[in-house]
């Protein structure tokens, strides 16, 4: 029986590129204190840029791996993680390129 899994409102956590780029360490925006997510979740990168990737190109493995030893993920096994999605869209040059990753938490 494969019945559909019901998903509550995305926790987005926005990095800017350049902070990935330049600084070690780790900074997630918002309330300044670390999102931890309880559960199967499913997560997905939507990168801002100002000129496209090849639709490879992005790759959030290392993030995924970076959130786990930040204590956000429990691991990034199949069994907390069930999907992981990538999208990118092209913006003017005149706005900061960013990487926006929403979680989306799966209930039972």
């Amino acid at each position: 029986m494969n019945a559909r899994r019901k998903t509550r409102p995305a926790r987005r956590v926005t990095i800017s590129l350049s902070d990935l780029e330049q600084n070690i360490g780790y900074a997630l925006a918002g309330e300044g204190k670390v999102i931890k997510v309880d559960g199967r979740c499913r997560v997905r990168f939507h990168s801002q840029r100002h000129r496209l990737a090849d639709p490879d190109g992005i790759c959030g493995k290392y993030i995924l791996d970076a959130f786990v030893s930040a204590g956000v993920l429990k691991d990034d096994r199949t069994a907390f993680v069930s999907e992981v999605s990538h999208s990118q869209e092209q913006i003017p040059k005149d706005q900061p390129e960013e990487t926006i990753i929403s979680f989306y938490s799966i209930e039972k």
